[in-house]
């Protein structure tokens, strides 16, 4: 994303280069995609889609505020707007619905609803399809940092590791080691869970991994964003314009 120039750019997967820019009616400050969607959020608080495939313009909503954090799950666009304290879902045709964020600190986003945790370690489902439940985390646990869905568990950041609590539930099932933890930034791809903060990058494949593995990156500042598309991991650091590309085993 480029605020300066109004646009976003789209890195070929494999070669890391520049392949296609889109030119947005402001300043770019978060990007996520759908199956069918290129989501981009403003910092005038809204935000505008393109087509993935033609990169052609879709529709333009109005979020709120400008403090947007964006995220997608397969055919939905989501956005937790802080500054209203409300998460807000988008299907392909731009259709809206709300959910109430007051006291969220991580959110997980899911085509039936939105995961999120509170600084007092309650995790929440509201439900967009089927049975909305809240649950409390052990304080042994607690603070913890990013969340996800993957591998059919919930997936939450926590001290030197990560825990997995039950998608129906919230209910702790098992604690994995990492080699950092609490992390800002987790991500589900394929099944595999890649996570990153200050020191580390690292992946996880439930079905065959006991502990987290640490990738070869090298990190001289936190972690600003993190995503894998292909057979690549694409860590962006927040002191400078820097992405680590990198394949994953």
């Amino acid at each position: 994303m480029d605020a300066a120039s109004k646009s976003a750019a789209l890195f070929d997967a494999a070669s890391a280069s520049i392949s296609r820019r889109i030119e947005v009616p402001g300043a770019p400050i978060g990007i996520s995609t759908t199956n069918e969607l290129v989501a981009v959020a403003l910092e005038n608080g809204d935000v505008v889609t393109f087509g993935a495939r033609d990169l052609e313009p879709r529709w333009h909503r109005a979020a709120g505020s400008n403090d947007l954090q964006l995220k997608a799950s397969r055919d939905r666009v989501w956005a937790w707007d802080r500054g209203a304290s409300m998460f807000l879902m988008w299907d392909a045709a731009g259709v809206s619905e709300r959910f109430d964020a007051t006291g969220a600190t991580a959110f997980a986003p899911t085509d039936t609803g939105v995961y999120w945790l509170s600084a007092t370690g309650l995790v929440a489902f509201n439900a967009h399809a089927g049975k909305s439940f809240t649950a409390r985390l052990p304080n042994h646990v607690l603070p913890a940092g990013a969340m996800v869905a993957c591998a059919n568990s919930l997936w939450i950041s926590i001290d030197g590791g990560l825990l997995l609590t039950s998608l129906d539930s919230g209910e702790p099932r098992a604690t994995l080691s990492a080699p950092e933890g609490p992390v800002p930034h987790l991500v589900c791809f394929h099944g595999r869970v890649f996570g990153g903060g200050v020191r580390a990058v690292f992946a996880i494949e439930p079905a065959a991994d006991s502990n987290a593995r640490s990738l070869a990156v090298s990190l001289r500042s936190p972690l600003l964003g993190l995503g894998v598309s292909g057979t690549h991991l694409w860590a962006l650091e927040s002191a400078e314009p820097i992405v680590h590309v990198v394949g994953i085993p």
